[in-house]
């Protein structure tokens, strides 16, 4: 086996220029990943950390589709990509990409679901696309598939829930100024109050939205334009979404409630059995663990909430069995290890 480095970053959240813009006073900006952690972002991905690796996983949701507020058409990804803030990004991944013997492997999360290969090799043209990477004893994806609210929708609609509950979060955040938390178990009052929903059989839609509407400021009758230009309301969009929970139970291979639970963590859900390195993003959760029944988990955190973080695999020539996995933070240019795992495979 050759040596092999490997460096993993996950919940970039890439907006336009219009999401960061903050010289109207009457309007914050948006965009989760702020200017400044922009400017970090690209410094990390130009390092010697990053570009003598010989891969670079995007563990999805690197462009963000969803954070737009209601009466903003989002943007389509190639406005991303080429927004110009976003450039010294942009031009550092295509640097990596451009090395011989190096892989760029972008896979799609939930706020950048409807990416494509063709988005993602206008970002790189060798760019390695899809929803997984699995090579024993890897296994990466960016963990929303079993999440409740930003999963794959059961019953085949273009979006999930976690959609419209974004929107709105978004608009808050630029008219009022009211900065949510990311993870939004705090709109929600936490998991066992949708835990409580399920059991108790009331519409899970028209729970949630109340919940989010009241929190932010947006009404029943408020439209929400779509990327296509059509607008839907809050209302039309509780009324379609009543039936989540029984739609999920009848097309998903996990229960409703274990769903919610995957919300707040993907770990939730790990398939037990042959042991794994799971790499995974989504909750903006940062973890890492080993239980014997799965092996080693990494929650990669988030380039968007204050701390910088990635993770790192290298497997050396002279000993081919042994992975070392770290979970790692970019600080003042330089990388600190919080937590490192020998995995040893068969």
């Amino acid at each position: 086996m050759k040596p092999m480095r490997r460096v993993f970053i996950s919940d970039i959240h890439m907006g336009t220029e219009a999401a960061v813009d903050d010289r109207d006073p009457a309007k914050r900006p948006y965009c989760w990943l702020s200017k400044a952690e922009s400017t970090r972002l690209a410094g990390f991905l130009s390092s010697p950390a990053v570009q003598t690796a010989d891969q670079l996983f995007l563990v999805g949701d690197l462009i963000d589709l969803w954070v737009y507020p209601v009466d903003v058409r989002p943007p389509e990804p190639t406005e991303i990509i080429n927004a110009p803030h976003n450039q010294p990004i942009v031009t550092a991944l295509r640097t990596f990409a451009a090395q011989p013997n190096k892989q760029l492997i972008y896979l799609s999360g939930n706020h950048d679901m409807q990416v494509d290969s063709a988005v993602a090799h206008a970002l790189a043209p060798s760019t390695v696309f899809g929803p997984r990477y699995e090579e024993y004893p890897l296994r990466v994806t960016h963990g929303h598939e079993h999440a409740l609210f930003n999963g794959s929708d059961p019953a085949g609609r273009k979006y999930p829930l976690g959609y419209f509950i974004t929107r709105c979060c978004a608009t808050a955040e630029r008219d009022i100024g009211k900065k949510l938390d990311l993870n939004f178990w705090s709109v929600f009052g936490g998991a066992d109050q949708i835990v409580k929903w399920i059991k108790d059989r009331k519409p899970l839609g028209s729970c949630v939205m109340d919940f989010v509407m009241k929190a932010t400021g947006v009404t029943d009758t408020t439209p929400i334009v779509m990327p296509d230009g059509s607008h839907v309301t809050p209302a039309e969009v509780k009324t379609q979404y009543d039936a989540l929970v029984d739609e999920w139970n009848a097309h998903k291979p996990n229960h409703a409630a274990t769903a919610v639970l995957c919300e707040w963590d993907p770990w939730n859900d790990l398939p037990i059995g042959k042991q794994f390195v799971h790499i995974m993003g989504h909750s903006h959760n940062r973890v890492f663990t080993y239980n014997a029944g799965y092996g080693v988990y990494v929650n990669l955190g988030t380039w968007c909430a204050g701390t910088p973080n990635f993770a790192v695999t290298e497997v050396k020539a002279d000993k081919p069995n042994d992975m070392i996995i770290e979970l790692c933070r970019w600080q003042n240019g330089e990388t600190i290890v919080d937590k490192r795992e020998h995995f040893l495979t068969a």
